[in-house]
């Protein structure tokens, strides 16, 4: 009885979870989860984006992440577009962030959509990781 209740109850989580696959939902047992928020800007006249994300735990901005605790990746590209890369960091207070980003090796932006994430790792510090995804549109 005890075997058949258990195989129940894996065939219902194995289904739960496939149902819920594309849902955002995160886990993760070993940190506080960090909430990052992004607004991107297209470029401007001297080919740089601008990202302003916002770091939260449980309500409060998070202030003093280094630059070296963000990072930028880009996912998809714009038609003969290239991967970028941050230039530039800004704390603006209240753990608002800015970060500049441009195409890597001196390559200039194409219109489209780009498709980019930004991981926040504070895990060497307070034991919190956040991350989110977001899109910029080129036009």
């Amino acid at each position: 009885m005890v075997l058949l209740r258990t195989t129940i109850f894996t065939v219902i989580f194995f289904f739960a979870s496939v149902i819920s696959a594309n849902a955002a939902i995160t886990a993760d047992f070993n940190d506080f989860q960090l909430d990052v928020e992004a607004v991107a800007t297209g470029p401007n006249i001297n080919g740089i984006s601008f990202v302003v994300l916002t770091v939260s735990y449980e309500g409060a901005g998070v202030t003093g992440i280094p630059e070296s605790d963000f990072e930028l990746g880009t996912h998809i590209v714009g038609p003969g577009g290239s991967l970028l890369e941050t230039t530039g960091f800004l704390e603006l207070g209240k753990g608002l962030y800015r970060l500049d980003i441009e195409p890597i090796n001196g390559n200039t932006w194409n219109p489209g959509n780009y498709l980019l994430s930004v991981i926040v790792d504070l895990r060497s510090a307070i034991v919190a990781s956040g991350r989110t995804v977001f899109n910029l549109t080129v036009q």
